[in-house]
């Protein structure tokens, strides 16, 4: 009778511990619950966004390495032109969309003027070479002067903000981009070094 006994209130001290832990483990806190959603939430919109650009290059993008660029271009898309304006979603010109990007996204400083950007702050590469956050420029207006600049992509996509749409995605093989096209450039490795902390 006393091993019953024992082997009786052994089993009820185990089950009382089991259901105990059971339900330490279940209960999570509102926030934490509400944190989970969140991530979730903010995951599926990322993953959205994502596809929305991938639709738009016609290419996959690697989505850990390009979720900030992709962020940022997004939050600039259909910004009207504006000479001269600077950095300023309210209307901004190609090399002060360039610099908000670089900025922003790189945390890196560049010239604000197209021809300066191409002059100081990269190297030249070929167009056969290019890869997503390289720069490409145009001679745009009469002369040998470079007049415009954008952020490439991807397969022959890259992002500016064009005079009559704005901040835009377009072809680098289309007719007038090509016609106009002058050069590309990576930004220089120093810059990025230099640059960091600003």
């Amino acid at each position: 009778m006393v091993i019953k006994d024992r082997i009786r209130s052994r089993f009820i001290i185990i089950m009382v511990m089991m259901i105990g832990l059971a339900s330490c483990t279940s209960l999570k806190s509102p926030s934490a619950v509400t944190s989970s959603k969140e991530s979730r939430a903010e995951a599926a919109k990322d993953q959205a966004l994502i596809s929305k650009y991938e639709q738009i290059i016609g290419e996959p993008i690697n989505m850990h390495k390009s979720l900030s660029l992709y962020k940022a271009i997004d939050s600039w898309m259909n910004t009207p032109y504006k000479y001269g304006s600077g950095v300023c979603r309210a209307g901004t010109d190609c090399s002060g969309f360039v610099c908000g990007i670089y900025k922003d996204v790189y945390h890196i400083i560049l010239d604000r003027s197209s021809e300066d950007q191409l002059e100081k702050d990269v190297h030249r590469i070929p167009k056969s070479k290019l890869r997503e956050g390289d720069l490409v420029f145009f001679r745009i207006e009469d002369g040998h002067k470079v007049s415009h600049v954008g952020i490439f992509l991807g397969n022959q996509k890259f992002v500016h903000a064009s005079t009559k749409k704005g901040v835009c995605i377009d072809a680098l093989d289309d007719t007038y981009y090509e016609k106009h096209f002058k050069a590309a450039g990576r930004v220089k490795t120093d810059l990025m070094v230099d640059n960091r902390g600003q």
